[in-house]
């Protein structure tokens, strides 16, 4: 098996894994077991363990964003509302289990600064285009919308039919745009 095809069967495994598991827990030794591949193999591959976490987070911010642009398209393109990009956004984040993760950016914070930073870019992209498209007033504020989101996140979240933890962790998010605006 090549290098590449290998290094991609090792990521994908544990990113399976984990959204069962948090990093801690995950032994190398097992995952080289499962993969019927030895633990020196991995290393070949990997310097370390952070190495195989990090690589996993870049792909997880690689298809957030993706995604991301894939929504701000449809919204450009009149084919999705600016409500309903909401609530694809943060559907992508969190029925889709990209913030199962959690554990891995408690870990590696620069890696949730980044993530946070994507979501931020992306409420502010629909923020213009809501001014745009004068579904706010001119001089409405990007505080404000950012206040409104979270007040209608529930909504947004039980629309989606999402857990109602996620309520918390959507304002979280938020309230981090709402700071750095």
């Amino acid at each position: 098996m090549k290098k590449e095809d290998t290094k991609e069967k090792i990521i994908k495994y544990i990113e399976e894994k984990l959204t069962r598991r948090s990093a801690n827990i995950i032994c190398l030794s097992n995952v080289a077991k499962d993969l019927k591949m030895s633990k020196r193999t991995i290393y070949e591959i990997f310097n370390s363990k952070d190495e195989i976490f990090e690589n996993i987070i870049l792909r997880i911010i690689a298809k957030f964003k993706k995604n991301y642009n894939e929504i701000i398209s449809k919204i450009k393109d009149n084919e999705m509302n600016v409500y309903d990009a909401l609530g694809e956004f943060w559907k992508l984040i969190f029925i889709d289990r990209h913030l199962a993760h959690s554990k891995l950016f408690e870990k590696y914070p620069k890696y949730f600064e980044k993530f946070k930073s994507i979501n931020k870019e992306f409420i502010d992209t629909l923020f213009v285009i809501a001014k745009k498209r004068k579904i706010l007033k001119e001089d409405f504020k990007i505080k404000t919308f950012y206040y409104i989101l979270s007040s209608i996140a529930h909504t947004i979240v039980m629309k989606y039919e999402m857990e109602l933890e996620n309520i918390v962790e959507i304002n979280e998010l938020l309230c981090y745009g709402m700071f750095q605006a």
